[in-house]
């Protein structure tokens, strides 16, 4: 039984390896241009942009999910317990789950600003004369993120750190991985040391990248988390931030049937923990630990201003009429350049 068991995990392992190494190299630039207007036929496509919100389904999310009772603490404690190790068996079996993650750089104009630096040009957002721009990776699982933007941006170096070592090992021995401008370590975000990730000193980084890992962690690690953050950026340097936000599609599924932990968080049936973001809470979240809101763009891009807002999406199954909610929490903060820390 054993063998068959490493036989199917290697086979699992062989075919994300193919798949994920195919989309590394050709990154490209996911974008999502379908928004709704008013009249339009939502049976046309599968996914919209700028849907009218359903203010009902978020006061039934809500009833919902105050109606749920929450586990017992000693279940609440073996979770917590236990939630690293089940990371860790999470990318021994599913690897196939998720997809490289090509929007980010649409998402955050910042990284594609950081990427266009080049060895010997201008300081500029890289810092300094002649450097790459570091971007940290919090939670990069097995790359689905930091491989793709280093084949987009060749001059951009990236710390890719996660707290599955399993995780680590698929990322550094990917075949597009690029040691000479990437590094894969082991990395609490929340460790109580204080501790930053090897490699990366306090006040090195120019951009940290946390997309759906703070939502990992148990709520009372959040402010350690960001403070760790904080520390490892330079002044200047900016956090872009995407995770879970309340009454999304999968809270939904956890309020009908799955284990509560405590207001919007729960456990997963893998044993990993997820917890669903109001953007208020985010904002205090991260003010809290001294950053401040990037200020709107110009242009527009990236969202407008850097305060934590929703970002919604409507799925459409065409062959069952069903219509699913996604919704999302996006923000970008920055710390402050001139203040002594």
């Amino acid at each position: 039984k054993d063998r068959r068991r490493a036989r199917r995990a290697a086979s699992r392992e062989a075919q994300w390896r193919a798949a994920s190494e195919l989309a590394a190299v050709n990154p490209g630039v996911k974008k999502r241009e379908r928004a709704f207007e008013p009249g339009a036929d939502l049976s046309a496509h599968n996914a919209w942009d700028a849907v009218p919100w359903d203010t009902a389904l978020e006061a039934q999310t809500v009833r919902d999910a105050s109606a749920q009772p929450a586990a017992p603490d000693a279940a609440v404690r073996r979770v917590r317990a236990q939630s690293d190790a089940m990371w860790d068996a999470f990318y021994r079996t599913n690897l196939l789950a998720y997809k490289h993650r090509r929007y980010l750089h649409a998402e955050f104009p910042e990284l594609a600003e950081l990427g266009a630096a080049r060895p010997g040009g201008a300081a500029g957002a890289a810092g300094a004369e002649g450097a790459s721009a570091l971007v940290l990776e919090i939670g990069c699982g097995p790359g689905n993120a930091a491989l793709p933007l280093l084949a987009q941006f060749p001059a951009l170096r990236v710390c890719a750190s996660d707290i599955s070592p399993q995780a680590v090992r698929l990322l550094a021995t990917h075949p597009a991985f690029p040691p000479e401008r990437c590094s894969a370590c082991v990395w609490d975000v929340a460790d109580a040391s204080g501790a930053l990730p090897a490699g990366v000193r306090e006040g090195e980084a120019d951009a940290a990248l946390l997309v759906f890992a703070l939502s990992a962690l148990p709520p009372d690690a959040f402010a350690r988390a960001a403070r760790n953050v904080f520390r490892a950026l330079m002044p200047g340097g900016v956090l872009l931030f995407r995770d879970y936000g309340v009454s999304d599609e999968k809270q939904r599924k956890f309020t009908r049937a799955g284990t509560k932990l405590g207001e919007r968080w729960y456990a997963r049936q893998n044993g990993t923990m997820v917890y669903f973001f109001d953007t208020a809470e985010v904002d205090a979240l991260f003010a809290a630990c001294g950053f401040e809101p990037v200020p709107p763009r110009a242009d527009g891009s990236g969202g407008g201003g850097g305060s934590a807002s929703f970002d919604k999406l409507l799925t459409v199954n065409r062959k069952t009429g069903a219509r699913l909610w996604r919704v999302w929490v996006s923000a970008r903060y920055r710390k402050p350049a001139e203040r002594n820390f």
